[in-house]
């Protein structure tokens, strides 16, 4: 078991937390604001794109600055564009 592996569960239930208290806070900070969404699918769209924005975004950086670390965004857009999986294929 290498040291991926070793933190793995740990990362995944950090990735799970955050996704699920991230849209509470910032209807908490925002919720009352006219560009927040009253309907929860248009929040739950506009969050899915926000995050598809910033992955590509990642991947863009990676590739221009760190191309050895271009798994970890391309992992994240697999995951995103369900792919079922943050593993790249070679």
């Amino acid at each position: 078991m290498g040291p991926r592996s070793a933190v793995s569960p740990c990362v995944n239930d950090w990735e799970l937390r955050t996704r699920a208290e991230f849209p509470r806070g910032y209807l908490e900070t925002a919720g009352d604001g006219p560009g927040y969404p009253a309907d929860p699918d248009q929040l739950t769209a506009l969050l899915n794109l926000f995050t598809l924005e910033k992955a590509c975004y990642e991947l863009r950086y990676e590739l221009d600055n760190r191309p050895d670390w271009v798994e970890t965004p391309l992992g994240g857009l697999c995951e995103l564009l369900s792919l079922k999986t943050k593993d790249v294929p070679r």
